[in-house]
């Protein structure tokens, strides 16, 4: 028998809230992104875009000086990458610089006045192929296996049948984009609304970056109508 779907009323009577939806006082950001699917980054000017009334800040990869994580832990951690491109941009919407500004016209406005001068450089087109390399000191563009542990359950197999599978591309096509709001509480934590469906990984991420503890971050997913959001919520400060 198949799921009953839940979500199909709030979509066709307009009842689901969105993260557009959520009214909030606070700062916006958006992000300017990548034209080529790879190359160094020669130059990225903010100088513009800071000029913008209301703009509170431009930052890049240097300003930031965020380190590299892995989003997932299967990754190669040589393929680790920083929020926003340090130096290299692998493929095409790489978010570049992030503007922070007191209302979103501002903010989007002043994101199409960044000036990013990329050096191109030979696009990857075939993913089974290491030419050219993303990484070039990791040797391969081979980002994720999974190796069995003890023994394998093929070795007294009389037959063994080797394939190689090619699956083709896919795009995912949410009718929401990514989205997150951050309020902060009394308390010296924060409120956080998203969208995901990684709710640990959304939560261990965001422990990390702003060096929080993440075993005390309460994580709860709200999917009753109409929000259907995943909130990470009464994040408390380390101290």
């Amino acid at each position: 028998m198949a799921a009953v779907r839940q979500e199909d009323r709030g979509l066709v009577t307009g009842s689901t809230r969105f993260v557009a939806d959520i009214p909030f006082d606070g700062l916006h950001a958006a992000f300017a992104r990548s034209t080529e699917p790879h190359g160094t980054i020669v130059a990225v000017d903010t100088a513009d875009a800071a000029a913008v009334a209301g703009v509170v800040a431009v930052e890049t990869s240097d300003t930031l000086a965020l380190d590299a994580f892995e989003h997932l832990a299967a990754l190669d951690a040589r393929h680790a990458r920083h929020p926003l491109a340090d130096g290299t941009v692998r493929h095409v919407g790489e978010a570049v610089a992030v503007v922070v500004a007191a209302s979103e016209p501002a903010a989007v406005d002043a994101v199409e006045l960044v000036a990013i001068d990329i050096d191109p450089l030979p696009p990857v087109v075939d993913p089974g192929r290491n030419d050219p390399l993303l990484y070039p000191a990791s040797g391969t563009n081979e980002t994720a296996s999974i190796d069995r542990e003890g023994p394998d359950a093929l070795d007294a197999a009389d037959v063994i049948v080797e394939l190689e599978l090619i699956n083709p591309r896919i795009a995912s096509a949410p009718v929401e984009n990514d989205g997150i709001i951050a309020t902060p509480t009394p308390d010296g934590g924060l409120d956080i609304v998203c969208t995901s469906q990684g709710v640990h990984a959304v939560r261990d991420d965001l422990a990390r970056a702003l060096e929080l503890d993440a075993e005390r971050l309460l994580s709860l997913i709200h999917i009753s109508e109409p929000t259907r959001h995943i909130c990470l919520s009464r994040m408390p400060s380390s101290a």
